[in-house]
């Protein structure tokens, strides 16, 4: 990284650490300005906080580790009934639903296993159902936001990205079919960890969690895809460890950042094969037809707000660099376990976002205090936004990378499972919840299913032969 020309130690201009707006007419529109933006967010499903006032379960024997605990999570009955089963009408695949593991804003995960029809029968996966009605009601931009989600997740066959193996419709709903993460999400791993030890993560573990986020969404950029909701509940642990990056339906598609910027360390450029290759070597094209011009920024306002960049707040136009600056808020709140901004009123919050420093932890390694004022600069210009920095960072000095985006770094923290249905870090209110009920009958012609119509989708592959990030560590 050239130091002469770019530099995180400094922000120019920045008003003292942990200041809060004064009475003045300018600090009071700014403020005006943030809140009223937030406030747009389109895609906003977020009103979890870290640490909530609800009983724990009965704990398990103790786990090594600071954070191989568990709390706040619930075990599934042994003769827990049928819930229902999920059908796909165009073809014999169908799936027993298990219980819940999820929900989202207008959305419902279950868990399932594969019954008839779909790779390898007696498979566990996550589905995520979502009721049509809901999104017809919402309106135009939440169909669209579900089918962006949908050519995400069937696009690319990443590990440290949420893989998708079977999409489709029934009369009433649509169902996602995705790899089962059984280790839960990072913000109930935080959780954990502040229960049982008063603090977030050791710096090991986080900056390891971080590696792993910042491979992810560098693939996601060079395929010219900005997540714009990236936090903790969004990222989930696979059995092995490792992570995946999952919830699209914020993203939105821009010009594609050089591949040169989305490789760290010792990894090569690799050239991309044409299509007609791609294809005779069993892979999926990169386009099956021409692109339209993309934008190479955008101003919609969506996401959650405690992760949004100061120039998305402020109404500017932004690129991939809101994602980094979400990777640093992440990266603090691991941590720290609280966020960077904190304030007990939002509007506290947005104006900390905009216009104060995070207070880091003085005990934090000079390493980890770099990183983590690279990525939360407040100026694009001078925030740390490629893999390629990221790799150059003294924290990261030691890092195979080539290893670490193919899943054979040993992650510091395994989750142990009893089997395949755990839901050990399902939180308890998640699981306590009655399942979806079962779907109206399927009607031929139903004037819903032709607004949805290219929602379909089905892995030629089943999760034991391609899921990378289910291999143990090595």
């Amino acid at each position: 990284m050239d130091r002469k020309t770019k530099s995180y130690e400094s922000e120019d201009g920045s008003p003292r650490r942990g200041s809060d707006p004064s009475n003045s007419a300018e600090d009071q529109a700014l403020v005006n300005l943030i809140t009223q933006t937030a406030k747009k967010s389109s895609y906003n499903n977020s009103k979890k906080d870290l640490v909530k006032d609800e009983k724990p379960a009965p704990p398990p024997p103790k786990r090594s580790g600071c954070c191989g605990g568990v709390s706040d999570v619930v075990e599934p009955k042994p003769d827990e009934e049928e819930r229902g089963v999920l059908k796909d009408p165009q073809s014999s695949a169908s799936y027993d639903v298990l219980g819940m593991v999820g929900e989202g804003g207008f959305s419902k995960v279950v868990l399932v296993r594969a019954r008839a029809g779909h790779g390898a029968n007696g498979e566990v996966y996550a589905a995520k159902i979502i009721p049509k009605a809901h999104l017809k009601s919402a309106g135009a931009s939440f169909v669209r936001a579900t089918m962006l989600e949908r050519n995400i997740l069937g696009e690319f066959d990443h590990p440290l990205l949420l893989r998708l193996y079977h999409s489709f419709q029934e009369r009433d709903k649509l169902v996602l079919v995705v790899a089962y993460c059984p280790g839960g999400s990072l913000h109930t791993h935080v959780n954990i960890s502040l229960k049982e030890d008063g603090r977030g993560f050791d710096e090991h573990r986080a900056a390891f969690y971080v590696a792993e986020i910042a491979q992810a969404i560098a693939h996601l950029h060079s395929h010219g895809i900005v997540h714009r909701d990236l936090k903790l509940e969004n990222v989930l642990v696979h059995a092995s460890g490792h992570v995946a990056v999952s919830d699209f339906g914020a993203s939105k598609r821009l010009a594609p950042r050089p591949l040169k910027d989305c490789r760290a360390g010792n990894q090569d450029v690799p050239e991309r094969l044409p299509d007609k290759t791609r294809v005779a070597m069993g892979l999926r094209p990169v386009q099956t037809e021409p692109p339209a011009p993309l934008l190479t920024q955008t101003k919609s306002i969506v996401g959650t707000p405690a992760y949004m960049a100061p120039e998305m707040l402020l109404a500017q136009p932004y690129d991939f660099a809101v994602d980094w600056w979400a990777l640093g808020v992440l990266f603090f709140t691991m941590l720290k376990g609280r966020l960077p901004f904190d304030a007990a009123e939002e509007d506290k919050m947005l104006w900390r976002i905009v216009k104060s420093k995070p207070r880091y932890d003085p005990g934090w390694r000079k390493d980890t205090l770099e990183v983590l004022r690279a990525l939360l600069q407040k100026r694009p210009a001078t925030r740390l936004c490629t893999l390629r920095d990221v790799g150059n960072m003294g924290l990261y000095k030691d890092y195979d990378w080539a290893k670490l985006e193919r899943c054979e770094l040993r992650p510091p923290f395994v989750p142990r499972l009893r089997n395949d249905e755990d839901r050990t870090y399902v939180p308890r209110r998640v699981a306590a919840q009655e399942v979806p009920e079962k779907p109206l009958a399927y009607t031929k012609g139903d004037s819903m299913r032709k607004l949805f119509r290219k929602f379909s989708h089905r892995s030629t592959v089943s999760r034991a032969s391609t899921d990378d990030s289910s291999k143990g560590p090595n």
